[in-house]
């Protein structure tokens, strides 16, 4: 009978055991094998008293050790592989601090920090200062993940660091990916930058919290000047502060590749989008949950504020003002077969260059129910809504239960202005665009409330 290759690779340390038995020495090898692989897992280690170096006291830590770092300069890059421990500086809530303690990642050509061993929420990372990090794998010549931080298939608390001035790859700040669910809250990222995800990267089917943390300054080359969120991943993103973050597209947060994420109570404010999507961009079978959001004075080229893509994102209660469109749609545009679901916003105050003010719908079915219109600015046509066609589709927005007041169009439709074979509706069914009256409140708007064109055909 042919032996088993895993019995004769265990044999020598099984006759190992039995001869510790035979000699009396069990408890030797117990105390040999508990004291020896546990590492210190219940004291305090301190850098640089007991361990000169980050990485040094995480390879001596077990499981439930807490390792203290003094104020200084570490220039190192750490893996926590997968150890159950809490790595602090010396007082984590105290920004002098998280400002003092530094792990520098300059001459590593790696990530600052990684997490690539199945880190549960009982590894935690608080209160350092995270920088110049270039990324995982540490090739220059590869693509690369997480400057700042790498998470991977990981799921630890990430909370109350300063990670700025990393750069390059895919998650500048800080990549998290497949399946992971990491908890990331009360961090700033500054300065960061990537192709996708300057700030923060979520992708590959996963889904953190990232909560309560400030993005400020970060450039996305591509997409994604704070946040990006691509490939089936759906993270809870709530009460962040977003400001003065640019990239081409999503120049605060940008989703994509059929993305469900929650983006809720966040401040998006004056982001840049050199393509589209200034605040926010939503694309491609993405279905993202978008509540209660004050998305201000951002600035991109169409869609000022969101700017959505064969996406049907849901837009609720959200306060979307005083954004620019330098070409159409000051708050928001809505391009190819869409549904989303825009309900009880304040849009307020907005402004495009060429076509809608507030909202311009190309070859889309929004549904904008019970919204506020007011004081939004078009230079041609729509002051506040633009509804158009690329081609002949059979589109239906639904517009309803909406008070339109003081908007203003250089053009026509002061409130609206729609292209032929669209119809607004205030039943399943459809009413025809000439008796929108009866399911909406217009005052003031100039010139004009509604101007329905049955002769111009296609956008230009």
């Amino acid at each position: 009978m042919k032996k088993n290759s895993s019995n004769t690779l265990i044999q020598p340390y099984w006759n190992c055991l039995k001869f510790y038995f035979k000699t009396g020495l069990a408890l030797t090898l117990f105390l040999l094998l508990t004291l020896g692989f546990a590492g210190y897992a219940t004291e305090e280690l301190i850098v640089p008293d007991d361990f000169s170096t980050i990485q040094k006291a995480i390879n001596e830590a077990g499981n439930g050790a807490r390792i203290i770092v003094k104020p200084g300069l570490y220039k190192e890059s750490i893996d926590f592989k997968g150890k159950s421990i809490t790595l602090e500086s010396t007082d984590p809530e105290n920004p002098e601090t998280v400002k003092e303690t530094t792990i520098d990642g300059s001459e590593t050509e790696n990530s600052v920090v990684i997490f690539r061993n199945n880190e549960t929420k009982e590894t935690i990372l608080s209160g350092f200062t995270i920088r110049e990090g270039s990324g995982f794998p540490p090739n220059p010549s590869a693509n690369s993940f997480g400057c700042g931080v790498l998470v991977v298939n990981s799921s630890p608390v990430i909370k109350n660091n300063i990670i700025k001035n990393n750069g390059y790859g895919y998650g500048g700040g800080l990549f998290v990916g497949y399946n992971s669910s990491a908890s990331i809250k009360d961090n700033t990222f500054e300065n960061n930058q990537s192709y996708l995800g300057a700030g923060v990267l979520v992708a590959a089917d996963s889904s953190p919290t990232i909560s309560n943390n400030l993005f400020r300054d970060n450039k996305g080359h591509r997409h994604g000047g704070a946040i990006a969120v691509e490939f089936s991943s759906s993270p809870l993103i709530k009460d962040n502060e977003i400001h003065d973050n640019t990239a081409c597209s999503g120049g605060g947060i940008m989703v994509t590749h059929n993305c469900s994420p929650k983006i809720i109570n966040n401040e998006i404010k004056e982001n840049y989008g050199s393509c589209n999507g200034g605040g926010l961009k939503i694309e491609d079978h993405s279905s993202a949950i978008v509540r209660g959001n004050k998305i201000s004075n951002n600035d991109a080229t169409t869609g000022g504020g969101i700017n959505i893509v064969n996406a049907s994102p849901n837009i609720l209660d959200n306060k979307i003002t005083n954004n620019v469109a330098r070409d159409h749609g000051g708050a928001l545009k809505i391009r190819g077969p869409s549904r989303p679901i825009i309900k009880e916003n304040e849009i307020v105050g907005n402004i495009s260059k060429k076509e809608g003010g507030a909202i311009v719908s190309l070859g889309s079915s929004p549904q904008v129910i019970g919204n506020v219109f007011s004081d939004n600015t078009a230079k041609g046509d729509g002051g506040a809504i633009f509804f158009g066609i690329y081609h002949h589709e059979d589109v239906l927005p639904i517009v309803r239960s909406n008070e339109f007041r003081e908007n203003q169009a250089g053009g026509r439709g002061g409130a609206i202005y729609a292209r032929p074979r669209l119809l607004l509706s205030g039943k399943k069914s459809g009413e025809p665009l000439t008796k929108p009256y009866n399911f909406n409140t217009y005052i003031d708007n100039q010139p004009g409330d509604v101007f329905y064109n049955p002769h111009e055909f296609l956008f230009n």
